[in-house]
């Protein structure tokens, strides 16, 4: 995985403007521009609090816009939070290419010696990424820092990279404002008054879900479907090698391989606004984009960990059969029964463990245990090399005392979701005309599939 950082040519308005509205940041990390961050030469834990502080800091900024709020104050934080949001993430892949790694420590510059030409990162957020060198095509799935645009671009008819996704939708309801936006619409306009995103705002709304994933972030890989069916190899059970005289028979083991089958299914919403805040609004279509994008992550992250495979939703990894399960039937006191699930999967050959995923519930009880001394109960060195990820996604009120969670370990590479191309976006201009909103029913196809069940464990009936 290639370093980011936040490139020096940015936008000089963008980083006044963070410089000027976030200027205890700046304080916090010791630096005049946001751009002198290099997080290669970070080490660990600068790099994680940089990362807390400049997720806090966006937060901030969203929160910090009213509904009273002039235009420009709007486009000036909306700057600030371009250059932010972007710096988080930069951080982010730098923390996640150390793990994929298994080494946290400083490292060496990885352009020091790079003469090709930096490209462009996953995301589009109106801010330029830098990476050391071009993405290759993927030979089988996507990993969390690969963009869904490597796929994308053999299929592309017109060049949209300068339209963005926000301005679509606006263009959607309220008409073009540019020739690139008509002729984005015209090309994505079908029969029944809806819109089919250009393949390569598709990438990027795609690769928008992804980035919001915690199950992405921790390690799950995605295939791009080209149809309604994809079938791909399954590990039923490791292949047992046994030592053999000469001339003899080699011993047969059980099958190896089983067939996986990604068959996807639909996700829907609809999202209301009005005519006038989509029209006034200074940065309506951005909020409307995150909100959209933000629920359907959530909601996928939910069904990639604990879908019920109860049709029409998928199976996630904690209903897959084959994973291994600890019953802890009662509050977290210590990190054991983590310990004990990392040993199950390294027993079973399944990992690395890539990640820890878990409700904040859980995290936050983890996190204010104690030691017989009263100090903080320091977490075993097997387990601080894992990235503990929250996501509120899992279901905490099951169990007799509806106060039941589960706790997920894994090799979460060995769980791949395949995403079917073709995110639509219908308008309904005609239901809430009435009381002058319009509605956007967005929709997304994927599936869910595990290739190795021994590659995860869950500590399940964590009672709060």
């Amino acid at each position: 995985m290639p370093d980011f950082t936040l490139d020096a040519r940015l936008d000089s308005q963008k980083l006044l403007h963070a410089r000027k509205l976030t200027q205890k940041l700046h304080r916090d990390l010791g630096v005049k521009h946001l751009t002198e961050i290099k997080p290669h030469q970070m080490d660990w834990t600068a790099l994680a609090k940089a990362k807390r502080d400049t997720t806090r800091t966006c937060t901030e900024l969203l929160e910090s816009v009213v509904d009273d709020a002039s235009e420009t104050r709007a486009a000036q934080v909306e700057a600030a939070f371009d250059v932010v949001n972007a710096l988080t993430k930069n951080l982010e892949h730098e923390m996640n290419h150390r793990d994929a790694i298994s080494d946290r420590s400083i490292r060496p510059d990885p352009y020091e010696h790079d003469t090709t030409e930096h490209g462009s990162s996953l995301a589009d957020d109106g801010v330029t990424w830098v990476s050391g060198h071009a993405e290759a095509e993927p030979d089988f799935a996507l990993r969390h820092d690969q963009s869904m645009k490597v796929w994308a671009k053999p299929k592309r008819r017109e060049d949209y990279s300068s339209l963005t996704v926000e301005n679509y939708l606006r263009a959607t309801v309220l008409g073009a404002k540019t020739d690139l936006e008509s002729r984005a619409l015209i090309e994505g306009s079908d029969s029944a008054g809806g819109f089919i995103v250009p393949t390569e705002l598709e990438t990027q709304v795609q690769d928008r879900l992804r980035a919001k994933s915690v199950a992405v972030q921790a390690g799950v890989r995605t295939i791009r479907l080209d149809s309604d069916n994809l079938s791909i190899a399954k590990i039923v059970t490791d292949p047992v090698p046994a030592f053999r005289n000469e001339s003899a028979a080699i011993s047969e083991t059980d099958p190896v391989f089983g067939q996986l089958q990604l068959v996807p299914r639909s996700l829907a919403m609809i999202t209301k606004v009005s005519r006038e805040l989509l029209a006034d609004g200074a940065n309506t279509a951005s909020v409307l984009y995150e909100v959209m994008t933000k629920s359907m992550s959530s909601e996928m992250d939910k069904i990639i960990l604990q879908g019920t495979g109860s049709a029409p939703q998928p199976r996630g990894i904690l209903n897959t059969s084959g994973i291994g399960n600890t019953a802890l039937a009662g509050a977290l006191t210590n990190y054991s029964s983590l310990i004990t699930a990392q040993t199950g999967i390294l027993s079973n050959d399944g990992g690395p463990v890539s990640a820890i995923v878990m409700h904040p519930r859980d995290a936050g009880k983890l996190a204010g245990l104690t030691a017989t001394d009263g100090q903080p109960l320091n977490i075993p060195p097997s387990l601080a090399s894992v990235p503990i990820l929250q996501t509120s996604a899992l279901q905490i009120d099951a169990g007799s005392g509806n106060d039941e969670s589960s706790i997920l370990l894994g090799n979460f590479a060995q769980c791949v979701i395949g995403l079917r191309s073709g995110i639509e976006i219908q308008v309904l201009k005609e239901r809430y005309a009435e009381n002058g909103m319009f509605a956007f029913v967005s929709h997304m196809r994927f599936d869910v599939g595990v290739i190795h069940p021994a590659a995860f464990h869950k500590v399940s009936a964590v009672q709060g």
